[in-house]
């Protein structure tokens, strides 16, 4: 793990959460081994990640290719943040921050002690 955290920014108060910067590509976006993050206790972070890799990841890749594919999106005009995957406890988001063929990503589990959800900086 490093230090550097490659995605959006979880909320402060997010228990767990990771973070991925990904290539844009016609499928949608590919992660790659060496440019994700983790933070959190590691106990927490298991059942984030556990879920991710359950087929979370794989339905925000499809619903970035959709986004893609309602709007025209190229990866040189593209940006803004989007949802990609949300349910009672997970947050997934995802922005090109406009950087011409990367998706900046970040999932995190919901803080369930709060009912406000703001933006937060590096973990």
């Amino acid at each position: 793990m490093t230090d550097y955290w490659f995605g959006l920014h979880a909320p402060t108060e997010a228990p767990a959460a990771w973070g991925a910067r990904a290539i844009e590509d016609r499928e949608g976006f590919s992660l790659l081994h060496d440019r994700q993050s983790l933070a959190g206790d590691k106990g927490i972070l298991k059942t984030l990640t556990t879920k991710l890799n359950a087929g979370i990841i794989r339905d925000a890749i499809k619903k970035w290719k959709g986004i893609q594919d309602e709007t025209c999106w190229t990866r040189y005009t593209g940006q803004g943040e989007h949802v990609l995957y949300e349910d009672d406890e997970i947050v997934m988001k995802g922005n090109t921050n406009g950087s011409c063929g990367y998706v900046y990503i970040v999932a995190y589990l919901k803080n369930t002690d709060t009912d406000t959800e703001t933006d937060g900086e590096n973990r």
